[in-house]
Order: C-alpha cells, then sequence, then structure tokens
C-alpha cells in the first residue's frame, strides 16, 4: 500500500480502516486494499476459558506476533477475543503458527487426595507451587495456578500457562505427593500370618525404615503398609513377592499337650529349631468338631504352598463350664460371688443378710467403705473385697429395682449389671464367679420365668463371645430349699439349649443329674430328678402323705384316673413319714427284692423325686447304701471330651521346602521324646465315682492327654511324660483316698447298725464311742476302752463285762443289731430276723424293772406282778416318724411333747395293743369326755379304775410313751384336736386335754402318736 499510494495515510479503528489522501490515491488504495482482503486467510482456535485469560493478561499476543514474522515466511496476526483469532495471507502460515500455540501452551488438572488434599497438607502444596510459581514468572508472566475444591476429602489444582513451566509444576506436585504425602495400602494374608508377622518380616529378611507395616485380623487378615507412597508402593510389591516365594507345611501331633508343652517347656528348644532351620513355626487354633477321631502321630503334607489372599480368622474354642449348684450363695468357694442390692444398701436383699450374718463386720466395712466413694444407679456394680470367712475374693454388689415389667426398666439394670459382673472378671483375671437367680424374692418380686431368662440371655451371650478371657467357671446356685421346686428345671432346661445348633459351653453340670446303679446283677436303677407324670413306662408308683389330695396336683391327677376306690384306700393310710426313712426303707427294699427274687422281664427302675430336698436325701443314702463300684460310673464322657481336642496342629514356613522338612522332623523327634503312656487296668478304675471321673476330665483338658479305651475296660494314657505321671498320681490318690473311705465308711455303716453297749451304775444303757466301738468289734481288747465321759474300762468278752481295774467296779457290755432302717432303742433285746415283736419279762432285780415299778407305785398300793418290755418294730417305726414329724412342726413351740404316760384296759385288749397298737376306732368304750380319741393319764391311779380284773383277779396297764405336742382343751363332740388358727383350719393341735393347766388326761387321734412301752400287771 505505501509502495503504490506513498502519500495515503492508514488509520486503524474498531472493526474499520480509514485511508486519508488525495482523492485519486485513495481510490486506487481502497480498490488494492479490497482485493487484499479477499486474500486473507483466517483461523479461530477454541482455547479452555482460563488459557484465554492467560494469554490475555500475558505477552502471548506480542511475542507470537513478533516470533511469527521472523519464523514464517508469511506474516500471521493473532486477536484475542472470546476465541484466539489468527490472520494470514497464507494458509499454510496459520496451521503452522495453530501448531506452534498449541505445542506451547497448556492447561492440565491434577487431583489431590488423601492428607494433600485437607489442611494442613493442602497448606503445603499451596506453599511449595507458589513458590515455584513465582519463581518461574519472575521476568515474565510464564504460569498460573488455581485450586479448586472437590467433593469431599479431595481438591483439584489448575496449572494454566506455558507447557514447559506447567510440567515443570507438575513434577514439583508428583515429586511432593509422592516423597511427602504419606499413604497405605493393603496385602491380604493368611490368618496363621497375622500374629507372626515381625518373624515372618524377619525370615525374608526385610526391614522396616521408612513404611510402617502392620499385620491384624480385621476386617479380614491382612497387612496395612503405610509411609511416603512411592515406598508403600515399592514395599507392597517386594512383599508379595516374597511372600509368594515361601514353602508352608503342617505337622499334627496327637493330643493338645504337644502345644502346651512347646509353649512352656519346650518353648527354648522350639525357638532353636526355628533358627537353625530358618523356618517360622505357628500354633495353628483348632476349632471342636464332634467328628475328629483320636489321630496317631502323622505329618501332613497336602500344602505345598502359602496362600497369601487371606479370609476371616477361626474361631475359637469356647472354655466356659457351667455348673448349677443346689447350695447357699454365701457357701460357694469361687473368685467371685454376685449379690443384688437396692438404694446401695448391704441387707436390702436376703442374700445380702446371709452374707452379713456369716462374714460380719469384715464384709459391713468394706461395703461401706465402697459406698460411700461411689453413686451408683440402677444397673451399676460396686465391687467390694471378700473377708476371711467367704470363699471368695470379691463380690460384685449389683443396684437393682423391683419388677416393673417384661419392657421396664428392671429387666435392662438386671442385665446391664450381669453384662457388667462378667467383664469385670474378665478385665480382673478371675476364673470362677457365683450367680445366684435373681429378682423372685420377696423384695424384687420377679416372675420366676423373667428372672430366669435375664440371666441366661447375659450368661448365653458371654459364653457365645470370644472374649472370655480367665473366666472359666460359672455357677449359677439355687438354695434347696427353694419355695418353687420348678426352679431347678426352668434355669438346667434354659442353660441346656443351644442356640442356632451351637453349644454355648464346654460343659454343663449339675448337683441334680441323674443316678444310675446295677442292683441284683441286672437291674438298672436310676434316681431322677423330674416329675412322674412325664414318666413313660410300664407301671407308675406314687407316695403322697395321706392327708392333702385336692391341691396335690400330682396326687389329683392321679387319682382322677385311678378312680373313688383308690381315693378312699389312701384315705385311710397314716403318712407323715420321715424322708431318709422313706429313702432308706426304699432302696434296702429294693435292694433285697432284686437280690432275692428271680425277675425275668424287669429291667430298669426309675425313682422320680419331684422335691429337691427328698432327691438329696435319697441321692445320700443311695451312695451310703450301695458299694461304690455298684454305681456305674458314665466313662464315655471323658472320651467324648477329649477327643474333639486330639490334635496339635503346627504350621511351618521356610524359605524352601529342605527347610521346613528339617524343621517338622526335628519338632516331630522333640515331642516324642517327651512322651510317655500307661494303661490303667478296668479293677484300677473300678473305685472311681462320677465326680472323681469329672476330675480326670478336667485334668485331661487342662494339661493336654489323649486317651483311649479297650474292650477290656482298660484305659490308655498318652501324653507328655510328667503331665502322664501327674494323671498316675491323681488316680492313685483317689484310689487310696476311696480305699480309706471305704474303711470309713463300712466302719460308719457298722457304727449305724450295730450299737455296742455299757450298763451305767443306774442302769441305763450308754452307747460307746467309735473307738471303742471298732475296738470291741475287732475284738481287739487287750488294752482298755474309753466309755462316753473318758473312763477306761477293760474288757472281757466272753462274759460280756467290764471293769474299772481302780475301783473294781463291773458293768454289763451289750451289741444291739439295729435293723435297718430302725435304730433300736438302748434298752431293748436284740431281735431276730424277721421278728416283728418281742416281749421281754424283766427281772424284779433289774433297774430297769425297779424305775418303771416305782413311777407305778407314786400314786397307786397294789402289788405288781409283773413288768414286761414291748419291742414291736412295726409300731416304733410309725412312732418314730410321726416324732420326727411333730418335732419339725413344733420345733418353735417344744417340739413333739413325749410324755410316759398311762393306759389301763381290760386282759383280753392287751395282745390287740402289743401287736397293733392304740386304736382310736375303740373310742367311747370308756367314755368320751373330751373327745373320740385315746386315753392316757398323768398317773397310773387315774388309769386303774380302766383296769378291769381278769378272772384271776390280775389287772393290766401300760406304760406308754406318747407325743402331746402342742395342746388345747377337749371337748365331748370333738372327732379332731381344733384348729391352732380359725385363719388356718388344717392346722390342727396335736392332742386335748382335761385341763390345760396341770393336765392329769391326755387325748390323741392319731394312732401312732403312741407307743405302749411297757406292760405292767399288777393286783
Amino acid at each position: 500500500m505505501q509502495t503504490h499510494c506513498p502519500e495515503v495515510k492508514i488509520y486503524r479503528g474498531n472493526a474499520m480502516i480509514t485511508l486519508e489522501g488525495p482523492d485519486n490515491q485513495v481510490h486506487s488504495g481502497a480498490t488494492k486494499l479490497g482485493d487484499l482482503m479477499k486474500k486473507v486467510a483466517e483461523k479461530r482456535m477454541k482455547l479452555p476459558t482460563d488459557l484465554m485469560v492467560f494469554i490475555k493478561s500475558s505477552d502471548a499476543i506480542s511475542k507470537y506476533q513478533a516470533h511469527f514474522q521472523q519464523s514464517l515466511k508469511k506474516t500471521v496476526f493473532l486477536e484475542a477475543v472470546s476465541d484466539l483469532v489468527l490472520f494470514s495471507l497464507s494458509s499454510g502460515a496459520l496451521d503452522e503458527a495453530e501448531a506452534a500455540i498449541m505445542r506451547d501452551l497448556s492447561v492440565d488438572t491434577v487431583k489431590l487426595q488423601g492428607a494433600a488434599a485437607i489442611p494442613p497438607g493442602l497448606d503445603s502444596v499451596k506453599e511449595i507451587l507458589i513458590k515455584t510459581k513465582d519463581l518461574v514468572n519472575s521476568r515474565r508472566f510464564r504460569v498460573d495456578v488455581s485450586f479448586i475444591p472437590g467433593l469431599t476429602g479431595t481438591t483439584e489444582v489448575r496449572l494454566v500457562g506455558y507447557s514447559e513451566n506447567v510440567n515443570k509444576l507438575k513434577e514439583v506436585l508428583h515429586d511432593y505427593q509422592m516423597n511427602h504425602i504419606r499413604t497405605q495400602e493393603t496385602l491380604n494374608l493368611s490368618p496363621e500370618l497375622v500374629d507372626c508377622f515381625d518373624k515372618v518380616l524377619d525370615l525374608i529378611g526385610m526391614k522396616q525404615t521408612k513404611v510402617t507395616l502392620n499385620a491384624s485380623h480385621f476386617p479380614c487378615a491382612c497387612v496395612s503398609i503405610s509411609g511416603p507412597r512411592c515406598l508403600v508402593q515399592e514395599s507392597k510389591a517386594t512383599l508379595s513377592t516374597a511372600l509368594a516365594s515361601l514353602t508352608s507345611d503342617t505337622l499334627i501331633l496327637e493330643g493338645p499337650g504337644a502345644q502346651r508343652y512347646f509353649q512352656s517347656d519346650g518353648k527354648v528348644s522350639k525357638e532353636l529349631v526355628e533358627s537353625s532351620c530358618h523356618v517360622l513355626i505357628t500354633e495353628q487354633q483348632k476349632v471342636d468338631s464332634p467328628d475328629v477321631n483320636t489321630l496317631p502321630l502323622t505329618t501332613s503334607l497336602n500344602r505345598p504352598s502359602l496362600s497369601i489372599t487371606g479370609g476371616c480368622c477361626s474361631m475359637e474354642v469356647n472354655t466356659i463350664n457351667l455348673a448349677i449348684k443346689l447350695c447357699s450363695l454365701i457357701d460357694e468357694q469361687v473368685d467371685v460371688l454376685v449379690v443384688p442390692m437396692i438404694n446401695k444398701k448391704l441387707t436390702s436383699t436376703k442374700i445380702g443378710a446371709d452374707l452379713l450374718r456369716k462374714a460380719g463386720d469384715a464384709v459391713r466395712i468394706n461395703f461401706d467403705q465402697m459406698a460411700a466413694r461411689c453413686n451408683v444407679v440402677p444397673g451399676d456394680v460396686l465391687e467390694v473385697d471378700g473377708s476371711r470367712s467367704l470363699s471368695c475374693s470379691k463380690i460384685y454388689f449389683i443396684e437393682c429395682l423391683p419388677w416393673d415389667g417384661v419392657r421396664g426398666q428392671s429387666v435392662q439394670a438386671l442385665g446391664n449389671g450381669l453384662r457388667k459382673c462378667l467383664d469385670l472378671c474378665v478385665q480382673q483375671g478371675w476364673c470362677s464367679v457365683a450367680f445366684p437367680v435373681i429378682g423372685p424374692g420377696r423384695v424384687l418380686k420377679y416372675p420366676l420365668t423373667e428372672a430366669i431368662q435375664v440371666l441366661n440371655e447375659n450368661i448365653r451371650q458371654f459364653g457365645l463371645s470370644t472374649s472370655s478371657g480367665s473366666l472359666s467357671n460359672i455357677h449359677i446356685v439355687i438354695k434347696p430349699d427353694y419355695p418353687d421346686s420348678e426352679c431347678y428345671h426352668e434355669v438346667y432346661l434354659s442353660f441346656s439349649m443351644t442356640q442356632g445348633g451351637q453349644v454355648t459351653f464346654r460343659s454343663l453340670s449339675s448337683d441334680l443329674d441323674d443316678i444310675n446303679m446295677t442292683v441284683g446283677g441286672r437291674v438298672k436303677l436310676q434316681l431322677v430328678f423330674g416329675n412322674i407324670i412325664n414318666e413313660k413306662t410300664d407301671a407308675i408308683v406314687n407316695i403322697t402323705d395321706f392327708t392333702d389330695f385336692v391341691t396335690d396336683s400330682l396326687c389329683k391327677d392321679i387319682l382322677n384316673v385311678a378312680g373313688p376306690d383308690v381315693a378312699t384306700i389312701l384315705r385311710n393310710g397314716t403318712g407323715g413319714l420321715d424322708p431318709g426313712v422313706v429313702a432308706s426303707a426304699m432302696l434296702r427294699g429294693l435292694n433285697t427284692a432284686m437280690s432275692t427274687t428271680a425277675l425275668h422281664c424287669l429291667t430298669n427302675i426309675r425313682l422320680v423325686l419331684i422335691n429337691i430336698n427328698a432327691f438329696l436325701v435319697f441321692k445320700k443314702q443311695a451312695m451310703q447304701l450301695f458299694p461304690h463300684k455298684e454305681i456305674k460310673t458314665d466313662l464315655s464322657f471323658l472320651q467324648t471330651s477329649s477327643t474333639s481336642q486330639q490334635q496339635s496342629i503346627f504350621n511351618f514356613l521356610g524359605l524352601c521346602k529342605k527347610n521346613v522338612d528339617d524343621a517338622m522332623k526335628k519338632l516331630k523327634d522333640l515331642y516324642l521324646t517327651q512322651c510317655s503312656t500307661h494303661t490303667f487296668t478296668k479293677e484300677q478304675l473300678e473305685s472311681l465315682t462320677q465326680n472323681n471321673m469329672k476330675d480326670l476330665k478336667q485334668l485331661v483338658e487342662t494339661v493336654g492327654l489323649s486317651i483311649q479305651w479297650d474292650q477290656s475296660g482298660s484305659l490308655t494314657v498318652r501324653g507328655l511324660e510328667d503331665r502322664v505321671r501327674q494323671m498316675i498320681q491323681m488316680i492313685h490318690t483317689i484310689s487310696n483316698i476311696r480305699r480309706e473311705m471305704t474303711v470309713r465308711e463300712e466302719e460308719e455303716d457298722l457304727y449305724t447298725h450295730v450299737a455296742w453297749c455299757i450298763q451305767q451304775h443306774s442302769g441305763n444303757w450308754e452307747k460307746l464311742p467309735k473307738i471303742a466301738h471298732r475296738k470291741l468289734e475287732s475284738s481287739d481288747v487287750n488294752e482298755e476302752i474309753l466309755d462316753a465321759r473318758g473312763i477306761p474300762w477293760s474288757v472281757d468278752l466272753k462274759r460280756m463285762e467290764a471293769k474299772r481295774r481302780v475301783t473294781g467296779q463291773s458293768a454289763k457290755l451289750k451289741r444291739l443289731n439295729n435293723l435297718p432302717d430302725l435304730t433300736l432303742p438302748l434298752y431293748w433285746d436284740n431281735m431276730a430276723t424277721g421278728e416283728n415283736l418281742k416281749v421281754v419279762t424283766l427281772q424284779p432285780s433289774s433297774p430297769e424293772y425297779q424305775t418303771v415299778e416305782k413311777a407305778f407305785k407314786q400314786t397307786v398300793t397294789q402289788t405288781v406282778m409283773k413288768i414286761e418290755r414291748l419291742q414291736n418294730v412295726h409300731l416304733l417305726r410309725a412312732y418314730q416318724a410321726q416324732k420326727k414329724n411333730m418335732s419339725d412342726k413344733n420345733v418353735h413351740c417344744g417340739g413333739a411333747g413325749e410324755k410316759l404316760l398311762y393306759h389301763g384296759t381290760a386282759k383280753n385288749n392287751c395282745i390287740p395293743i402289743m401287736k397293733n397298737g392304740f386304736n382310736r376306732s375303740f373310742a367311747g368304750c370308756n367314755g368320751t369326755l373330751y373327745g373320740d380319741g385315746t386315753y392316757f393319764a398323768v398317773n397310773a391311779s387315774l388309769s386303774v379304775g380302766y383296769s378291769s380284773p381278769a378272772h384271776d383277779g390280775s389287772r393290766s396297764m401300760f406304760v406308754v410313751r406318747v407325743l402331746t405336742g402342742v395342746y388345747d382343751a377337749g371337748h365331748k363332740s370333738m372327732k379332731v384336736p381344733p384348729p391352732r388358727s380359725y385363719q388356718q383350719p388344717h392346722d390342727l393341735y396335736d392332742s386335748v386335754v382335761d385341763q390345760i393347766h396341770q393336765p392329769d388326761l391326755y387325748v390323741v387321734f392319731q394312732d401312732n402318736q403312741a407307743y405302749p412301752d411297757y406292760l405292767i400287771t399288777f393286783r
């Protein structure tokens, strides 16, 4: 334009070009300019907004304008509007300019994560990047940085500018994240490697330097690798490769004792094997399985390599033994007693009061001190130290609330307290704890089922957890005299049930477990605590008190089926027998019948007792009556308990197969040299009781022995030598103790059934002490014996006499044989086998005769012709049972009130009375002024008038032992004694009298309240 139109001036405006000059030149220039503009090419570059902002705010336009003028053949002009526009007469020049701009400028986004995306890490990133940007832009604006917050925990870094400078900042950012920002990654492991991971690192020679390795079972078996990102990635790859190259194998040794040995005495030897063979040996925790059989010492070679990708942890074996005890909580010998309380008061419950009575001020002082230090709310636990008088170390008092419904606060508070008690036992390392059934008393007033459910749920939940720690024994204590006999059944059934097929406790035992005996060589006799209406047998035999058939549901159920005839027969019975008398009579009767009678069909007899006290009495009698070898101990549970733990499993990990094989052989040989085997014969085991076998079971599980029975009944024990010696010593000790107990029991049994007596100067017979009794029974009388008062006597067994050497005084001796279920009075003579009645005529010179005569003649002047002692076994047995019943009934008001009274009668009535006792059915023969009962006089003179003379002029009068008990005034219309209280019409007086103060006559209405002791014949 300047060449063709030199005088024309060109002005550039907003989207306009103005030409100024001579007219002809302006028109020529305009034409020329129009032609040129038709030849100009345009290219629009749509760049990111951030980049356009950078171009406009920097010197990029002028820089590229100058650069393109020098480097391109055709000039390229740039204009930055919304887009970057390029102009040139050459399209080729436009392409070259566009490529140069795209190459030189860039926008990049880097996402920050983890610690770099949030303060303070983000602040450090900003500081480093801004410092680097300022350095780059020190001369010219080359690059820009911005930070854009993203989703939670992320931040984006936007870099804009010349590519070389953008890349430089990216390198700075990458370097910071790799070397300064810490990260964490995980690598899955086999569960058995987690607990010994530090040893695994030593084995593979990997050291923790700038990264941290932490192995854990949660959420699955893995190792977390934390540190700078670059080192974490490198360590993960190295560790994965090293673990994959390891060789593993498994050694299985018979019996759990192998693990226990290498955890204690053999620990150093195991470590030497590890170091010498360059291997790692771990013990595998085995899960109980009822299908596992006893295995020999074997090596398993079915694991050629170790799996690195792990799963979940293996289950732990439950170690809690639950026992249901029938006793008082305060008598339990455990580490911890659990006791309820209300309002932080020691004696707010009966258990607390019982505790105070036994422990005294010591427990009160401890309680008051702890209570003063803290405030408690329902569900809290107050810890109190035990005392010397209690067999416990700690007492946990649970703050309770009275029952307020299933969804009330009381249940929640009790549950919280129970859980806290169990957790405290674990935290403090206690091994045993005893709980009562908290709630169903007069204070808290829980329904029984609800109280048991709360206790069951919390103890069962604890048993199913893996956090039982040292706690291995939990006792549930029920008092034998608990008013609701169903309590035991409810507790036992609730804890014996499994949950989801999973056994909650290692063992469940009870003081009321069935007792199995063999009687007569083939009949199985079982003592069972239960309800007879649930029995499925050919016949049911029931007992009753013969008085209450309406409220006694069991009698009612049976009589509804049996009919009114049976009910009538039962109502004519006597009842009221002491459980001990009943147990002795029934067990001895069964034993005699089974031993003397051929029973071809009968194979099983079950004695079912619903009353706890009765069951315990029967159990005690059975243990005394039958030789221990006849009580068949169930030995199968001992083997069952050990078969689930027959294996000790060791995992070996090494750098090569040879190292692993060598280590396995060495460890196996080490164990075998420590083991021994011992066999106990059937005869050695016969003296063991069920309780002894439970002790052996605990020993087997504790020290880790394996056992095996053979067909002959022998027991072979295998395990570590010192552990086997423990069992040998235990069985020998038990056998020796059993022999000593048998001797003592035989002596005690003999002392019970045989009475050696010495006659005192007064004529009364006195039972000799046990030592003298043993000497006399074994005829060991070379030395003097001592009587009950410690007086020495020399003995002549042939003459059945004893003599004092100092005074020369002599005394008669007597050996009295008691009956199996009846202790004979000491003044009686021996009864022959099967003899029920014996009439002994007393010698007038005997002290016994003179005593009876003297009492008789205090009120009469008649001459005594004869005195006979009446020994009637049946009558005495019923009388003693009634005496025991009345003594218990009147324990707070004088007991049975036994008195020696007189009863005159006709001669022809004497023999029936001597054989069958007094019969109130004959009431009225001599008057019924004070009721229709049997009359007895305090003085013989009052009975003389009722002694009708015989044909020879003689008369008869009985000296009678009468149980008068608690009495009231009699009346002619009385058929039975009046009620003691009209609020309790069935609670009757025991007898009636002619006058309350100093009675002369007593009237009884039950025949077994009187026993005819002597018969006096006089005239």
